[in-house]
């Protein structure tokens, strides 16, 4: 899961556990966004550097652009084909 400070070029990824650390020289209160692939991120307000931090991220849609596939039915030869 990536973990970033709002408003901030920080952040950090958290570990097999869920454990992570942030540096930055913002001050408290900081706003963590938690992310993760295919999940709706969750944004959570620290006031205590040394408090736990837990978060539970709802998963969401993920839509892509529409694929178009066509084919005919005209047959060839491997040799014929370019």
């Amino acid at each position: 899961m990536t973990v970033a400070v709002k408003g901030a070029n920080a952040g950090g990824v958290t570990n097999a556990n869920g454990e992570f650390s942030v540096k930055t020289t913002h001050r408290l209160p900081l706003t963590l966004v938690f992310s993760f692939v295919g999940y709706k991120p969750i944004e959570q307000t620290v006031t205590d550097a040394s408090a736990s931090v837990n978060v539970q991220l709802s998963s969401t849609e993920i839509l892509g652009q529409e694929v178009v596939v066509s084919a005919n039915r005209t047959a060839q030869s491997a040799l014929e084909s370019p």
